[in-house]
């Protein structure tokens, strides 16, 4: 009897296993079709909005999200067209950046359909925020930009602007700092003109501008630097004074005192000019020419009148100014007796560096002194005329001032003997003073 009761329960243990794994395979075949029917849609909605939200953490944007043209939905092409619109809004900034930047960042909102594209004038960011948001760089406080954006679709175009001006207070503007004022020369006169530069520097880096102003003179230009001053007329203590600006509002000045002397007389020369003995001599009237030697004026023995000429090197006067002159004749010898004749005539000629030439005898030339033939034959010409043709012929640029002396009639008294004045042409010596 036990033995039945234990051949039942191994028997029912059996049964129930069985019954266990046919249901469970049952329940396995139910299950595979349902598996096939799942919705991926929940999955990419999920990814969108992870994907949503890693932007965000991008955009530097400060605001919620439901302001950003970003964010918009231009609602696709549902709907009728309409033109666009477009508003700039600052969304960061002024912010002043480590290098000293102030900067701004703008969006530009927009409506419209279909959705428009946006073009901006200006963009410092090299497109980092684009399509819709630009970065604009100020590097002054005295700099300012106007952007403009124009936002466009099938149904037109529409522009805005903003201008942006320098707005960010961290940091200070540094005036310049002048270092120094530096006239050249050491010693100034009056009426004459020197170069003045001031040394200055702007702690920001800032370009700047100087403006001069002197108490006494002229300044070529009151902005440029070196600038040129010409001294006044009157000697005395005189300000030079610079302004250094740069433009942001910070400036400096500086005065600088030089003293300035009565102008010094120009160097005085006093000089015999040198005479050329080959370019000298004397002509007897239509019969020869005798070059190089002394000078005679009067007859001869074939009662023929004579003139005397001597030329005088000028090549070291060229530009100075002549404030005196002295032209001195020393008689080698008095030949007969030449009292016949009227006044000896000193005049100017000029037949350049050459050698005298019997057509000189037909020249014109003023007189600008007589001597009474009766005299000694030793004079000196002061007359101011000298001076004059001599100041003529340096401005004129020439190298050569020459003289000529002869009698005036009656040119001979017929007695077949030489009548007249004779001189070596070192004995007729040109002074000259003067300066350069």
């Amino acid at each position: 009897m036990i033995m039945r009761k234990n051949r039942f329960y191994i028997i029912l243990a059996v049964l129930t296993i069985i019954f266990l794994f046919s249901f469970s395979a049952l329940c396995n075949q139910c299950s595979t079709p349902a598996e096939d029917k799942i919705d991926v849609g929940g999955q990419e909605e999920n990814d969108e909005a992870s994907d949503d939200a890693g932007n965000d953490q991008q955009d530097p944007d400060p605001g919620n999200g439901e302001d950003d043209p970003d964010n918009q939905d231009d609602d696709g092409d549902d709907g009728e067209a309409e033109a666009p619109t477009i508003d700039l809004v600052i969304y960061e900034g002024p912010i002043l950046s480590a290098d000293g930047v102030c900067y701004y960042r703008i969006r530009a909102d927009v409506t419209g359909k279909p959705s428009p594209d946006v073009v901006f004038s200006r963009d410092d960011s090299d497109g980092a925020w684009l399509p819709k948001k630009v970065q604009i760089n100020l590097s002054d406080p005295a700099d300012s930009y106007t952007l403009t954006a124009t936002a466009t679709n099938s149904e037109g175009s529409v522009p805005d602007s903003i201008t942006l001006t320098w707005g960010c207070n961290g940091g200070s503007n540094g005036p310049p700092v002048i270092a120094s004022i530096v006239v050249d020369q050491n010693f100034h006169y009056t009426d004459e003109t020197y170069s003045v530069i001031v040394n200055a520097s702007d702690p920001d880096g800032d370009a700047f501008t100087v403006t001069w102003s002197v108490s006494g003179g002229s300044i070529n230009n009151v902005h440029a630097n070196p600038m040129n001053w010409t001294t006044p007329s009157a000697g005395g203590d005189y300000d030079i004074t610079v302004e250094v600006d740069d433009g942001n509002g910070g400036i400096a000045t500086l005065p600088e005192s030089v003293n300035v002397l009565p102008a010094l007389p120009p160097p005085v020369f006093n000089k015999d000019v040198p005479h050329v003995s080959s370019e000298g001599g004397y002509l007897e009237g239509g019969l020869a020419v005798n070059a190089s030697g002394c000078l005679y004026a009067g007859d001869t023995d074939n009662n023929v009148n004579c003139h005397g000429y001597i030329s005088y090197d000028i090549t070291e006067l060229a530009g100075a100014t002549i404030t005196n002159t002295d032209l001195t004749f020393t008689l080698k010898k008095k030949w007969g007796d030449p009292s016949f004749h009227d006044p000896l005539f000193i005049g100017i000629i000029y037949w350049g560096p050459n050698p005298i030439y019997a057509n000189l005898l037909n020249t014109f030339y003023p007189v600008i002194q007589e001597v009474s033939s009766s005299g000694s034959g030793s004079f000196t010409c002061t007359a101011s005329k000298l001076k004059e043709e001599l100041q003529k012929a340096i401005n004129d640029g020439k190298t050569r001032f020459q003289i000529t002396i002869c009698f005036s009639a009656p040119y001979s008294n017929n007695n077949n003997d030489w009548d007249g004045w004779e001189y070596d042409q070192d004995k007729i010596v040109l002074n000259v003073t003067g300066h350069h």
